[in-house]
């Protein structure tokens, strides 16, 4: 995909270089969230290359994705500076686009109570969007396992997984892990092997390969 994608660029990147930085910079970020990171950051330095056309949302999505690289390589310098930073913003100047990638990135730095105020901060401005509200609940589940709070994990996948749009919210692998650490901390350990095979099929398929 991004050779195809970098091919289109190469044609059009002196009539639509902000369009082709907004697609370097959105596929870079979903290179990191699948533990890709040296491809997200060969995306992230050929955007940079226009960001002299870059709009607002084109340097959220750029801060965003460097912060997102750092964090996967275990550095929390950025996203504490940017999480220091709402302090002096205005809930309008936020979105919450940015605030879930912040929220991650401070989730993979262990910095788990600073993710949840962002997320905290997210629910505030995205009001009743839903597809947001799911997201967040999904990554607060996985901070509270990664805290080792394993009731309110409980807790919120349970919740989490009786809403009706959730499959089309969050991404299947995110989604399977959940419900393979759900059954494993109920005391369901052959159900949960059977969905980490599901788990493993399906990031096999789609070459995912940060979760195998």
């Amino acid at each position: 995909i991004r050779d195809s994608i970098n091919s289109w660029t190469r044609v059009e990147l002196t009539t639509a270089p902000c369009e082709v930085a907004r697609l370097q910079l959105v596929l870079g970020q979903l290179h990191c969230d699948r533990g890709e990171i040296t491809d997200a950051r060969e995306l992230w330095d050929a955007a940079q290359h226009l960001e002299e056309h870059f709009s607002s949302h084109e340097r959220v999505l750029s801060a965003g994705l460097r912060m997102s690289i750092d964090a996967a390589r275990g550095d929390d310098h950025l996203v504490l500076l940017a999480f220091a930073a709402l302090c002096d913003l205005d809930v309008d100047d936020v979105s919450a686009e940015y605030l879930l990638i912040m929220a991650s990135a401070l989730t993979m730095t262990e910095h788990y109570e600073s993710a949840r105020a962002a997320l905290d901060l997210l629910r505030d401005v995205c009001g009743d969007a839903a597809t947001w509200r799911t997201q967040a609940m999904y990554l607060q589940a996985e901070i509270a396992i990664r805290a080792g709070q394993i009731g309110h994990a409980l807790t919120l996948i349970e919740s989490f997984a009786g809403r009706s749009a959730v499959h089309s919210e969050v991404r299947q692998d995110r989604l399977l892990l959940l419900q393979c650490w759900h059954l494993l901390f109920s005391g369901r350990a052959s159900d949960a092997e059977v969905k980490e095979a599901q788990l493993v099929a399906y990031a096999t398929k789609t070459r995912n390969d940060a979760v195998l």
